[in-house]
């Protein structure tokens, strides 16, 4: 008899190719071949397609469904979806619809396909527990939204999202997700919003500043601001972040964080980050400004702060407001600030309980050590840091991974740098606790190492240990240098 290993391969190809067959089958494939069986044949035919329908609409097939509608105004196609849904709606309990193109908003065949989308999410409603609706175009969250009574998460992603009355109803929602790609995503007003939600997510909603309507949201765990610009021509201060004494997750990657752009008055805001003061850039460009509501947030223990403060004039003022606002976050665990154009504060070597740290296209030349050593288990930074940094890595008694970033760029010539090299690669290999070393070589960037850089990697790879594994990464969404988020902490 084959291993249990051999047979359960066997047992996927066999399933992937079935599959495969029955997704080439043309829909006339069975009168196709009723045609060729006696009458006797086609009669039992007849009932093994009865069977066969039968079992097909049986509600416990179907606890998930997604279905996705060629375009907003196709409304024979959502009117198709309804009549098949109906049946087997009793115990659908996640469904994804995804709009693939949109068209005016005005045509009565959009609004025939909302009024097809609208009963299809009344019919699943005593099941349905997450939701998620996707559409290039216009979305309006409003009163249809109150009978979903037992969702549990949400997503609503559009070209322009509208959140009316109805969605704060929902008392047992507990994750939030809004997407607004191409207009500021427009909320009535707060009661719009759940209270009892602890995941927030308003990544890429074309936002100025920081809704005050949040700042009810006493349960908010975690919230997500990324890919917003947030702008204020006058420095305002308010309480929008700093109420959110809650927060244990909070994410601002490219935000940009700047002044000197239109007010978000003038662009509809309905809220205000505060900022530090400091004066504008002598160059004329924004200036940037780190929030000081971080330092309020004393429970975070997730901050990616990632693809911010980059004026080039401005390191050292920079670096002093993100050093005041880090100096009471002394529960992190995880801390991004790549892509920043700041040196490492000195409060982040202080950081007891930090686990993983992104410090990459930076200034930062080299990391001495700190009390974030005897905590520190993953850690990203550039070639040329790792190159500097061998003894504080040597202090990272429970580091498991290391992630390498970018290239070595260093203008040194290879020459002088070989026994950093050397060292680097020894303090690895017998490194007590390391399992993983990452290079990242994103698509289409390629690794342009210098010599250095490739003897580093081969006397790794030919000394290896059991434990030790070299792993080329070619995506930033790669599970292995993605940033966490709460659900990875367990405790």
């Amino acid at each position: 008899m084959a291993p249990r290993a051999v047979r359960a391969r066997g047992q996927r190809a066999s399933s992937q190719a079935v599959s495969s067959l029955v997704d080439s089958l043309p829909p006339s494939i069975l009168v196709q071949v009723l045609t060729h069986l006696s009458q006797t044949h086609r009669v039992h035919a007849a009932e093994v397609c009865r069977s066969w329908r039968e079992a097909t609409l049986s509600p416990s097939l179907w606890t998930s469904v997604k279905f996705i509608l060629p375009s907003d105004d196709d409304e024979g196609t959502a009117e198709a979806f309804l009549s098949w849904l109906l049946p087997r709606a009793s115990a659908v309990d996640s469904l994804t619809v995804d709009i693939q193109e949109a068209t005016a908003p005005t045509s009565d065949f959009v609004v025939g396909v909302m009024s097809n989308l609208t009963a299809a999410m009344m019919a699943v409603r005593s099941s349905l527990r997450h939701l998620t609706l996707e559409t290039p175009g216009c979305l309006v969250v409003g009163q249809w939204a109150a009978a979903l009574q037992g969702l549990v998460t949400a997503c609503f992603i559009g070209g322009d999202v509208h959140v009316k009355q109805g969605l704060g109803k929902l008392a047992r929602l507990r994750e939030l997700e809004f997407g607004s790609n191409n207009q500021e995503l427009e909320v009535e007003a707060p009661a719009c919003l759940p209270p009892g939600i602890t995941h927030l997510s308003l990544e890429h909603c074309c936002l100025a500043t920081v809704p005050d309507c949040i700042t009810r949201l006493s349960k908010l765990r975690s919230l997500d601001l990324s890919q917003n610009t947030f702008v204020d021509d006058e420095g305002i201060e308010t309480s929008a972040l700093s109420a959110l004494t809650g927060l244990e997750c909070l994410k601002l990657a490219n935000c940009r964080l700047v002044t000197g752009l239109p007010s978000s008055r003038a662009l509809g805001g309905s809220g205000r980050l505060r900022v530090a003061a400091a004066p504008a850039s002598p160059a004329g460009l924004p200036a940037c400004r780190v929030p000081t509501e971080l330092s309020s947030l004393r429970r975070l223990r997730i901050l990616h702060m990632g693809g911010n403060l980059e004026r080039e004039d401005a390191e050292e003022e920079d670096g002093e407001m993100l050093e005041a606002a880090l100096r009471t976050l002394r529960n992190l665990k995880v801390l991004v600030i790549s892509q920043c154009n700041v040196l490492l504060p000195d409060a982040v070597r202080r950081m007891g309980k930090l686990e993983r740290l992104f410090v990459t296209s930076t200034p930062v030349v080299s990391l001495s050590s700190g009390p974030y050593c005897k905590s520190l288990r993953h850690l990203c930074v550039d070639w040329d840091v790792a190159f500097e940094s061998a003894a504080m890595l040597e202090h990272c008694a429970v580091m498991e991974m290391l992630t390498l970033a970018r290239p070595l760029r260093s203008d040194v010539p290879d020459g002088q740098v070989e026994e950093r090299t050397q060292e680097l690669t020894a303090v690895l290999l017998r490194h007590p606790s390391l399992k993983q070393v990452n290079i990242v070589a994103v698509e289409g960037r390629g690794l342009h190492f210098s010599i250095s850089t490739m003897r580093f990697v081969l006397a790794l790879q030919a000394s290896l240990a059991p434990s030790l594994r070299l792993e080329l990464i070619d995506s930033w969404d790669s599970d292995l240098v993605r940033i966490p988020n709460l659900l990875d902490f367990t405790e």
